[in-house]
């Protein structure tokens, strides 16, 4: 081969892999843009998880809480249960007790004379 030839092969060579560096540039760069967008895109993923366990955080407090609450209530509506129970059983035996001591055979009374049944307030 002749110097000029070869001289004119190595500058084709040299176009050749210049060209190929410009391309690997440009992918390199393509690449470091889309690695920054995941990285941002990961930022924002990380953000968004952190507050959503605060957010899950706070509601199995408040959670919590509601239970809580229902538990009392529960406990408060079985106690005026049982005091509602209780009275009306109270209350039977006393209204019977006091209708037989108004109605014996030595006094009997008619229905609506007297001081009534005794279904007034107790005291």
């Amino acid at each position: 081969m002749t110097v000029p030839r070869e001289i004119a092969a190595l500058r084709a060579r040299v176009g050749a892999l210049e060209q190929e560096a410009r391309e690997l540039r440009a992918e390199a760069e393509a690449a470091q843009g889309q690695a920054e967008a995941a990285h941002g895109h990961g930022l924002v993923l990380r953000r968004e998880l952190h507050e959503k366990e605060l957010e899950a955080e706070s509601l199995r407090a408040e959670a919590e809480e509601l239970r809580g609450a229902n538990r009392r209530l529960r406990r408060r509506i079985r106690a005026v249960s049982e005091e509602l129970q209780f009275q009306s059983a109270d209350n039977g035996v006393s209204l019977k007790a006091e209708l037989e001591g108004t109605q014996g055979p030595e006094h009997p009374k008619v229905q609506g004379q007297g001081q009534g049944w005794g279904l007034g307030p107790r005291t």
